[in-house]
This record gives C-alpha cells, sequence and structure tokens, in this order.
C-alpha cells in the first residue's frame, strides 16, 4: 500500500518511465516511502538500465534493504 509520501517523491520524477519503474517497484517490493527515496536517490533505475546483470542489481539492493529493515521499527519499551 503506498502512501500520500510516496506519491511525493513520485511526483518529482519527470521521466514517465521512470517513474512508472518505481510506482511497480514501490509497490510490489513493499517499500517505505523513506526506502523508495534512498532507491530514487541512489538512481537504481539508471543502475538498472545501465547493468549488463541485472539480477545481480536487484540482488544487492534486497540484500541492502533487508539489513536496514533489520532495525527499520525499533522500539524501546
Amino acid at each position: 500500500m503506498m502512501m500520500w509520501t510516496h506519491y511525493r517523491f513520485l511526483m518529482r520524477i519527470s521521466n514517465e518511465d521512470e517513474r512508472k519503474f518505481y510506482t511497480e517497484e514501490a509497490a510490489k517490493a513493499g517499500w517505505s516511502s523513506r526506502q523508495l527515496n534512498r532507491q530514487i536517490n541512489t538512481m537504481y533505475y539508471q543502475r538498472i538500465l545501465s547493468s549488463r546483470d541485472k539480477a545481480s542489481v536487484a540482488a544487492e539492493i534486497e540484500l541492502l534493504e533487508s539489513k536496514q529493515g533489520f532495525t527499520k521499527n525499533f522500539f524501546v519499551v
């Protein structure tokens, strides 16, 4: 489920194909708005397009997201 913060980041992307890519990836992978913003800022779309080995780039992103997701919802009582 995408929130308004996701759409706020997506509206800043002028390239329609790039915006569609990020929209689909965020929905499919369940990215938070912070994750989406990080992917946009690290030019994930451009790296996928320029890479010959797209699977390794996608695997790298999944690995990084899983490491960062470990403490994403850290809560101390």
